[in-house]
């Protein structure tokens, strides 16, 4: 039984591995070069065309940021330069840290709700609860979270680099309580 499960697992490997190999393709027409880099010439090609110019970078970083999510503790906070805290009263809420790999403008803390849109569970901003203008990199923003139920009412949402609102569920993991975000696409 074990060899026919092994058999099974490698004929639906093979397909996939084969076409990973890169085996060369022929084609009269190389496809263009990513944006900002020049293009590679060829043997049959005398020269290169001019790279275009690149556009300056906007005040907040272009490149994808990545939003991390956590418990705030004490270390944690320490390798912060800026640690912007949001508090409450409540002994049963939950000290929560947001931070970025790269600047974002418009960062909001908001309320996630949630309607039934055929068959499917359709998330939805539908409130802000604390927010700043920017949040980067050296910065760290601490918000108090009151985790009930499994599925999240909790979130974030900012505006990136290249002007793309997002959005994004806090949940919390069944098995070992850690925290993790789920994007989700606004009204």
């Amino acid at each position: 039984m074990k060899k026919i499960i092994i058999i099974f697992i490698i004929a639906l490997l093979l397909p996939a591995l084969a076409a990973c190999t890169g085996g060369e393709s022929r084609s009269d027409t190389a496809p263009p070069p990513p944006a900002g880099e020049a293009p590679v010439t060829s043997p049959e090609t005398e020269e290169a065309p001019e790279p275009e110019p690149v556009a300056s970078p906007p005040s907040v970083d272009a490149e994808e940021a990545t939003i991390s999510v956590d418990y705030a503790t004490d270390e944690l906070l320490g390798q912060f330069e800026i640690v912007i805290h949001n508090h409450t009263d409540e002994e049963y809420y939950e000290r929560v840290v947001f931070s970025t790999s790269a600047g974002v403008k418009g960062f909001r803390f908001i309320e996630v709700d949630f309607r039934e849109e055929d068959g499917e569970i359709v998330f939805f901003e539908s409130g802000v609860l604390y927010s700043i203008d920017e949040l980067l990199p050296e910065m760290a923003f601490v918000v108090p979270v009151e985790f009930f139920g499994s599925i999240p009412s909790r979130g974030i949402a900012y505006t990136d680099g290249n002007s793309a609102a997002k959005y994004f569920c806090v949940a919390q993991s069944g098995e070992d309580g850690s925290l993790f975000l789920v994007e989700f696409f606004g009204d």
